[in-house]
């Protein structure tokens, strides 16, 4: 991993934790099971950026597909498993769901496996784990979405 790829996992690992006691720290006392998660999750998703690359030479498509299709059927199990939802949705729209799911889902993966084969591991996870705040800030200047703490949002847009 080198000195930079160390730097990048305790830095990820630093901010975990920061936006875990961040999180909760509005509520009261944080309770140590918050970031214990979010680490574990932290380290699944490396984990598992390491096992794509080792077989990112072979078709991305169909590892996309068939990580989609674990990963649905994982979330689905899950989510009735605790009762998260009521009854399955109907053919239509799953049709949708799928639809959707494979050019959100699908498409990211596909691009993240070929980021894998051209970039490496820390330079794909970089890039991609950067998205949810440029999602962030585009729907703050664009679409114009309220936040929810006026300190943390650009612009000025305080929502409150």
């Amino acid at each position: 991993m080198g000195k930079r790829g160390l730097g990048g996992v305790l830095l990820i690992l630093a901010g975990a934790i920061l936006l875990s006691a961040w999180a909760m720290g509005h509520r009261g006392p944080m309770l140590p099971l918050g970031p214990i998660l979010v680490v574990a999750a932290c380290a699944f998703w490396g984990l598992d950026n390491n096992l794509t690359q080792r077989i990112s030479l072979r078709d991305a498509r169909r590892i996309g597909a068939i990580k989609g299709l674990v990963g649905g059927a994982v979330s689905l199990s899950l989510a009735l498993l605790f009762r998260q939802t009521g009854a399955l949705p109907g053919a239509r729209s799953i049709l949708a769901i799928a639809v959707l799911g494979s050019v959100s889902y699908g498409l990211s993966i596909v691009l993240f496996i070929r980021g894998l084969r051209e970039l490496g591991i820390v330079q794909t996870g970089a890039l991609f784990a950067s998205a949810p705040g440029f999602a962030a800030l585009l729907s703050w200047v664009f679409l114009l979405e309220p936040c929810t703490r006026p300190r943390s949002c650009p612009g000025g847009h305080d929502g409150g």
